[in-house]
């Protein structure tokens, strides 16, 4: 049985998630700002669209 794509990409988006806050625990604890999650977030997003763009431009490049 093949397991659709859009669960598979559900599923990485959403270990992505839970990833960025299990290594932003201890700022979160500390009473800290939710600062050091945003920047996490946002890099994980610019990285994704990296790799979008790359494959956008693999497909013209002549």
């Amino acid at each position: 049985m093949r397991v659709p794509d859009l669960v598979i990409q559900v599923a990485g988006i959403v270990a992505a998630i839970v990833g960025v806050v299990l290594t932003s625990g201890p700022e979160l604890s500390g009473g800290a700002s939710w600062r050091p999650v945003g920047l996490a977030v946002v890099s994980g997003l610019l990285f994704g669209l990296f790799f979008l763009a790359m494959d956008a431009g693999a497909e013209t490049t002549p």
